[in-house]
């Protein structure tokens, strides 16, 4: 993989789901360093939305998401940047992360 700098992305998944994390284009889709899940919660003045691990059950850091189970993407406003940025540090380079490996079609 190239060095490239971290770009904090989110995700809309086929599946509903959708996740928040440190980014980088792959082969046959996106490598997601601390990914997040987007959930709905009930704020103090109404509806909002939070932020939780996604997968917390594993020690998993990276997780690779086909293209073709992507709906869409999307750059997170402010308020969510900085919400992420309060739980994960994002001054680090996906590319130093070991073991991505490019999807493959079959």
């Amino acid at each position: 993989m190239t060095k490239k700098s971290v770009l904090v992305m989110g995700f809309h998944l086929m599946t509903g789901d959708q996740i928040l994390g440190k980014s980088a284009k792959i082969e046959g889709g996106w490598a997601i360093k601390d990914p997040a899940s987007i959930i709905p919660i009930r704020g103090e003045t109404g509806p909002a939305i939070g932020l939780t691990d996604f997968m917390p059950f594993t020690d998993t850091k990276v997780i690779r998401l086909s293209e073709d189970k992507i709906l869409f993407t999307f750059r997170p406003d402010n308020e969510m940047l900085k919400g992420y940025e309060s739980r994960f540090t994002v001054d680090e380079e996906l590319s130093k992360v070991e073991n991505i490996i490019p999807f493959t079609r079959k």
